[in-house]
């Protein structure tokens, strides 16, 4: 499929691709490859081209900086692209978790593919490619964006071909689109903020729900393997992974009408952490408080319970694991 000039007919309406204002971000590390890009973008109409040639430079500009899209070889130096990019669709690097990214790559593996469709990337380009190729590739994304989805482990953009009737329905989330605001609806700067933190707090949401059901879902792992053995040291990477789950859990939850069971999540850390310690023979006391622990977790997710009630049966698990 072959796009139009910039500011000719599409369809049967006028698309008119204004680049000019859109910040964007190039990591690549070959210097003619790199400044090859920039000519070609530059020639599209862009003008607020950072370029980089390793991963640690563009992890400090996506922090510091302003970024409506990065394009980034998957194998940049210095670092894990993928990583990073995980790292802004979390929000935890940047301000923008929503910008479009673009990830090149000149070894398609099975193994890196899935690595960066697991990154949230919008995008994926083979080197070698065109000029042409790369331009249809920006248009495409600036006419429009795919929803996301979120997972207990994943944010970015809905890959699926269609639902799986013996799955969980998560809910398809649309979310801002920084490249088509600024260089086709030419939105104000204020009313895109807007939409981004609208959007900021609707994930947070999704991805507190997701916690909560992750955290049972491990609990109820680690309770069976300690009813068969009395251990629980076959569920190393479980305890592991829900200390991270609670950790990101009680990052998520400041400043939101959630904030209460910020103490709970700090005692589940701090649970998981003296199990971590007391792998083949975890305080029996410490096993029976992490159901109850992951039910009042749920219920406070419930849409007909209150934050009084919620807090009330958490204010109590909190007291009988600090009372110990």
């Amino acid at each position: 499929m072959v796009f139009p000039p910039v500011g000719r007919p599409v369809g049967v309406g006028i698309v008119e691709y204004r680049f000019g204002d859109v910040c964007l971000a190039v990591g690549e590390s070959n210097p003619q490859l790199r400044h090859s890009i920039r000519s070609i973008l530059y020639s599209s109409g862009f003008r607020e081209i950072a370029d980089f040639s390793d991963c640690e430079t563009l992890r400090d500009h996506l922090a510091n900086k302003t970024t409506d899209m990065v394009i980034a070889d998957a194998s940049l130096p210095g670092g894990d692209f993928c990583a990073m990019l995980r790292a802004v669709r979390h929000h935890r690097l940047g301000k923008n978790p929503f910008l479009l990214a673009i990830t090149l790559t000149g070894n398609p593996t099975q193994d890196l593919v899935r690595k960066i469709v697991d990154s949230g990337a919008d995008d994926l380009i083979v080197k070698p490619f065109s000029a042409d190729a790369l331009v249809e590739r920006v248009q495409v994304l600036a006419k429009g964006r795919k929803p996301f989805v979120v997972t207990h482990d994943y944010i970015g953009p809905d890959r699926r071909k269609k639902a799986r009737l013996d799955c969980e329905q998560i809910p398809l989330l649309p979310v801002p689109n920084p490249l088509r605001a600024k260089a086709v609806t030419h939105t104000e700067p204020s009313s895109l903020q807007r939409m981004i933190d609208t959007a900021i707090a609707r994930i947070n949401q999704q991805k507190m729900e997701r916690y909560a059901v992750q955290v049972g879902y491990l609990i109820d792992r680690i309770l069976s393997r300690y009813q068969l053995d009395k251990s629980v040291r076959a569920c190393e990477d479980d305890l592991k992974y829900l200390c991270t789950v609670a950790e990101d859990l009680a990052r998520r939850v400041r400043g939101t009408p959630f904030a209460y069971i910020s103490e709970l999540t700090l005692s589940l850390i701090k649970l998981a952490e003296r199990m971590l310690e007391t792998l083949d023979q975890p305080d029996h006391r410490d096993v029976e408080l992490l159901p109850k622990i992951s039910q009042a977790l749920a219920r406070a997710f419930e849409p007909q319970q209150t934050t009084k009630q919620v807090a009330h049966e958490i204010s109590e698990s909190v007291t009988k694991f600090t009372a110990r």
